[in-house]
């Protein structure tokens, strides 16, 4: 329980370790010693009512159920400090906070951003109406700065200690972004002193650095995000502060609230709400990780792919004829049957004008990117569309061929298709052996072509990470080249909507997500690689 605690103290400057909320507990001691007592006291109640509420295990450990009552705590240090009869409300202040978590967090769910401190806020504002009801002033707090202004520089060292920790370039730009706020406040618009700590201290720094290292955390665009909040959440500060709304209530965290939701908002009707998912995030780090290895990552598909592109699983039937028995479309029915090959050509003509007709999608389009920008070696497909070359990945592999053309079975040419009246009223030869013609997918029953099976098992052999989409890998070939994977002790990271035949690896990551929606923003957090298709709705 008290890790939890200390996790859920490390989350006001977005951490999780115990170490950091050590760390920030010290901070908040030397700065008013009370507020520490009120920030353990939420946190602690927050751990116990999130573990007995059934919160997701991960989000208790993180300490997620403690971030909101720590920040009313530490806004009650006055009030614990004074040691008057109206500190007895701090008990009725902690319910109240704990109360609106789950309110807060389903209505901004409905926006596809996190709820952040927005309980807070509410909470404290409450408690600064009640006292002033009572002709009191919650803000009031006798026991600030026990040890000078020396406190005040101890504080900020080791909040910067915990910030490092945490994300050490997130935090460097987070104080750059603070330091040149100081320096527009001070020689731009030529205000006394390093400015109101309600803007450089809890508006700028958890904008950028919430941002930057946590929902965007470890790409270039957080960095970019990150400063956008920061502006955002000051213009909100400056303007709640220059209309007059500040003398009715205390900006406390709103803009900061205000400012990074908006801007996170933005990402998600652009890219989706799987931008900031954490899984995602993770995701991401690995196949950074194997980039940084020289050993870029490969990526293997399915039908999953093509999925929003319209384009249904060639294998699941819906281009055969019904009236015949799905045995006559194996390979030896082709080999032996006049009639089964032109039923197998008129099955393939049906899915190769719905394929000539389909567009790629954001996950094609994606993938592209990401082949660009050097994160991945190779894309491995299982289908047979061709959609991920009209998207532009330039390094394909078909394990099951391309619709788009025919082979010969005898000396292996591959050429265009036929006109439909060659194939359907006689047996299409080759001109060179005079073998049989066929649409170049792999039949039922049919082996895979062997340069084809050649050049996966080698791009697989040399990858740093296995990036599985849209496939439950119920064909053995997939499920041996990600065998192939986990041999070498690389890591797999599995996109799906559903369940995939294989075992979940420590190291391993599933993001259960269609992968028009996971993929952009995969590449969103791959420092912005993305293709012209990438748009997800939210």
């Amino acid at each position: 329980m008290l890790r939890v605690a200390l996790s859920g103290l490390a989350q006001v400057i977005f951490a999780d370790r115990p170490a950091v909320g050590v760390l920030v507990l010290a901070a908040t001691a030397v700065v008013a010693p009370w507020s520490a007592v009120g920030a353990l006291a939420g946190a602690l109640a927050g751990a116990a009512v999130g573990r007995r509420r059934g919160v997701d295990p991960a989000s208790w450990r993180a300490g997620l159920t403690s971030y909101n009552p720590v920040i009313v705590g530490i806004s009650w240090g006055g009030v614990l400090a004074r040691h008057d009869r109206p500190a007895t409300l701090f008990a009725l202040a902690l319910c109240a906070v704990l109360a609106l978590d789950d309110p807060m967090r389903r209505l901004f769910a409905r926006l596809g951003t996190p709820p952040l401190s927005a309980a807070a806020a509410v909470t404290v504002w409450a408690s600064a109406w009640t006292f002033e009801a009572l002709g009191d002033d919650l803000w009031r707090h006798p026991g600030l700065l026990p040890i000078g202004e020396f406190g005040v520089a101890l504080a900020i060292v080791l909040v910067a200690i915990g910030t490092l920790w945490t994300a050490p370039r997130a935090a460097v730009f987070t104080a750059l972004v603070t330091a040149a706020a100081i320096a527009v406040w001070h020689w731009v618009l030529m205000r006394p002193g390093l400015g109101p700590v309600g803007l450089w201290a809890f508006t700028i720094p958890p904008a950028a650095f919430g941002v930057a290292a946590v929902f965007l955390g470890g790409s270039r665009i957080g960095l970019v995000m990150g400063a956008a909040a920061a502006v955002v959440a000051t213009l909100v500060w400056m303007t709640w502060v220059a209309s007059g709304l500040a003398d009715i209530v205390a900006p406390v965290l709103a803009p900061f609230v205000l400012g990074t939701t908006l801007v996170l908002w933005a990402v998600v009707r652009r890219f989706g709400v799987g931008a900031f998912d954490p899984v995602v995030g993770r995701a991401a780090t690995i196949i950074r990780d194997a980039q940084r290895r020289a050993t870029p990552a490969v990526v293997l598909t399915g039908a999953g792919v093509s999925t929003a592109s319209g384009i249904p699983d060639y294998v699941s039937g819906a281009w055969l004829d019904s009236t015949r028995p799905a045995a006559d479309y194996a390979y030896d029915r082709y080999l032996t049957s006049r009639a089964c090959r032109e039923a197998y050509w008129a099955a393939c003509e049906r899915f190769r004008q719905h394929a000539r007709a389909a567009a790629p999608n954001a996950a094609h389009h994606s993938i592209a990117a990401l082949e660009r920008a050097g994160w991945i070696d190779a894309v491995v497909t299982q289908n047979v569309d061709g959609l991920h070359h009209a998207a532009g990945s330039r390094t394909v592999i078909e394990l099951h061929g391309n619709i788009g053309r025919v082979h010969c079975l005898g000396c292996g040419t591959s050429r265009p298709w036929p006109t439909v009246e060659a194939w359907s009223t006689a047996d299409v030869l080759c001109e060179h052996c005079a073998c049989f013609l066929k649409p170049a997918v792999v039949a039922f029953g049919e082996d895979l072509r062997y340069d084809a099976w050649a050049a996966a098992e080698q791009a697989v052999s040399r990858c740093g990470a296995l990036v599985v989409v849209g496939t439950q890998l119920a064909v053995s070939s997939a499920m041996t080249l990600v065998a192939t994977a986990r041999r070498r002790g690389v890591p797999v990271i599995f996109v799906n909507t559903g369940p995939v035949q294989t075992t979940i690896g420590p190291d391993d990551v599933f993001l259960n997500a269609r992968a028009e929606y996971a993929l952009p923003a995969l590449a969103l957090r791959l420092d912005g690689a993305l293709g012209s298709g990438g748009a997800t709705p939210a």
